[in-house]
């Protein structure tokens, strides 16, 4: 049963994957959109909500840290942009907006820490 459950949420997710790369064949402007819209934050939170049996403390605790994905998903999406708009190849695009993000998520923990 665990594994049917566990084949389910990869096919869902490769899915969600696949349709949006259809469209963005036809649409860019329309599969970015749909890129960063809240899907694969559906699938995982209806994850999240079955493999905790519906414990909402845990279930809110996913999406509180969900918050500080979105900030670095930003910053990459940013130094992405940035890279792509000057000419960079594909992998030097990928790395300088993976640096980024990655540089959210530590500034991001290290701020966490100096709060109370």
């Amino acid at each position: 049963m665990v594994a049917s459950h566990k084949l389910i949420q990869v096919l869902l997710s490769t899915m969600v994957i696949a349709v949006v790369t259809w469209i963005g064949e036809r649409h860019r402007g329309v599969a970015g959109i749909l890129a960063t819209m809240p899907l694969t934050i559906l699938v995982t939170l209806v994850i999240v909500f079955q493999n905790t049996d519906g414990d909402h403390v845990k279930v809110s605790e996913f999406l509180l840290a969900s918050l500080g994905g979105i900030v670095g998903t930003t910053c990459f999406l940013l130094a992405a942009w940035w890279a792509a708009s000057r000419r960079y190849n594909l992998w030097l695009v990928i790395l300088i907006g993976y640096g980024a993000w990655g540089a959210a998520l530590i500034a991001g923990r290290a701020i966490s820490r100096l709060l109370p």
